[in-house]
Formats: C-alpha cells, structure tokens, sequence
C-alpha cells in the first residue's frame, strides 16, 4: 500500500511541476525550482512527523525523491 502511494504521490508531483511550469509568467524553471523547494521541506516535514507512523522506507523515500522527479522530468520536457 505504501509503494502505490509513493508511486501517486509522484505522478503528482510531475503533475504539479508541468502545471506550474504551464502557469509561470516567465522563466517557468524557476518557478518549478520554488515548488521543488517547497516541496522537499514538506518531505522533511513528513519524515520528522511521521517517523513513528509508518515504515520508515517510506517518508524517507518522499523526501529523497521530490526535487529529482520533479526536475528531471521536467528538463527532459524542455
């Protein structure tokens, strides 16, 4: 159950990444940069609170991945 979640958890995120790169007024790699940031924090965010609720595979996993999913999805797009 924790692998599908990961796995839709990062569609959304790629998700995001193209929305905010469709959205931004210019210079969308920054923007999706920001939203990486942003993202990553809440991942460390999850790994502090949830620590004890879960595998510990799994936050990690969340955290460790935001910014090169997100990124490298949308580099190879442009």
């Amino acid at each position: 159950m924790l692998a599908f979640a990961l796995a839709y958890r990062i569609l959304y995120t790629i998700l995001g990444g193209y929305i905010t790169a469709t959205l931004a007024p210019q210079n969308p790699m920054k923007h999706v940069w920001i939203l990486a940031a942003i993202g990553q924090l809440g991942g460390i965010a999850g790994v502090i609170g949830g620590w004890n609720l879960s595998a510990h595979w799994y936050p990690l996993a969340l955290a460790v991945s935001a910014i090169p999913r997100l990124v490298r999805r949308l580099a190879q797009d442009s």
